[in-house]
């Protein structure tokens, strides 16, 4: 099951998500974890100095940063930044700081696995 978290984002504009939930509860007979996430850039003008934190959390309140991507060219389209992702914790959520970054588009997609 995969949700696009981030869609075609103007990468000269921040963006701090909403707390995006790691672990799904469809009905009561299924549960998703969450797996992968992959970020993919594409058409960055300016300079390529952007940045994108992952924070962490068990409670939507109290973070802690998990992750930080720095965007150096512009465009990842054939080499995506992916990783694996292990549901210690509950929620994530992402920001992105443009820096001298001046356009381009921003997406993000995360895969769910149910748990038999």
């Amino acid at each position: 099951m995969n949700f696009e978290i981030i869609s075609a984002h103007p990468m000269q504009n921040e963006l701090v998500t909403d707390p995006v939930p790691l672990r799904i509860k469809r009905n009561t007979a299924h549960i998703f974890v969450a797996a992968s996430m992959q970020f993919i850039w594409k058409a960055v003008e300016g300079i390529a100095d952007a940045k994108i934190e992952i924070f962490a959390s068990i409670d939507e309140n109290s973070e802690s940063l998990g992750r930080s991507i720095n965007i150096e060219c512009t465009d990842n389209t054939q080499d995506a930044e992916m990783f694996i992702i292990n549901p210690m914790f509950d929620f994530i959520r992402i920001k992105y700081t443009p820096n001298s970054v001046t356009a381009g588009e921003l997406s993000c997609f995360i895969n769910y696995q149910e748990v038999l």
